[in-house]
């Protein structure tokens, strides 16, 4: 799952799987935060390769508010 501020277009195989269950409460799901290892391939929607179009390398700790192509995934600024 992503975490609100990370760029619409970043993507990895890990954003297309539900949170794993807590053991102790099984009736809420917890929030699992992206892969944050920069071994971990990500991929932007825009280019399809692991280099974004500004020519940086598509990761969630480097897909940030203030790059030039970044999109946040809510706009929580509506």
């Amino acid at each position: 799952m992503k975490r609100p501020n990370d760029c619409f277009y970043l993507q990895n195989k890990a954003f297309f799987f539900p949170p794993p269950l807590p053991v102790d409460e099984p009736d809420r799901p917890e929030i699992v935060a992206p892969p944050t290892s920069l071994s971990t391939p990500c991929w932007c929607l825009r280019t399809h390769e692991a280099i974004g179009p500004d020519g940086e390398e598509a990761h969630p700790e480097l897909c940030v508010p203030g790059r030039a192509c970044h999109r946040p995934e809510v706009d929580l600024g509506a």
